[in-house]
């Protein structure tokens, strides 16, 4: 009944429900519908998903949301219900400025390690306190070390 494709990212507390009981006492039948997530897309927190939506590729699902209906290719819902407020493509286009004048962190240095409690501080002290992004790309990490005077962590 749920069907997520290759490549979906679904964040914590995310419901995805494929069933409407709410009438059953008084109609004797509960609602069923299939859920599809298409490739690429991005679950946001604690969104919540209904019966019979699709949510097209490469689709952002902003965090909270509850999706009532269908959710076309590339698009950016917010809400309750969910509404698209944008696209993917100017969503990626605004992180990328955002990129370019804040801190950038590079996650490889502890992508591959157990955050334990002693690198869990360390991190923080990097970068708890500053707006910035993490960076596992190694090619996206060199263009930074290349065009912005920014310290990567080491």
């Amino acid at each position: 009944m749920i069907t997520i494709c290759d490549e979906v990212t679904i964040s914590n507390g995310v419901k995805i429900i494929c069933h409407d009981a709410s009438c059953n006492r008084r109609i004797h039948a509960t609602y069923v519908a299939p859920v599809l997530i298409g490739k690429g897309s991005f679950i946001g927190a604690g969104s919540i998903i209904l019966p019979g939506v699709v949510i097209g590729p490469n689709s952002v699902i902003g965090a909270g949301s509850v999706v009532t209906r269908d959710v076309p290719e590339g698009k950016v819902v917010v809400g309750s219900p969910a509404h698209v407020i944008g696209d993917t493509l100017s969503l990626d286009k605004k992180r990328m400025e955002q990129m370019e004048k804040l801190k950038v962190f590079d996650w490889n240095i502890y992508g591959d390690h157990i955050l334990d409690e002693e690198r869990s501080i360390e991190l923080y002290n990097i970068a708890g306190t500053e707006k910035g992004y993490f960076i596992a790309e190694p090619h996206v990490v060199a263009h930074f070390k290349k065009e912005k005077d920014v310290t990567l962590s080491d």
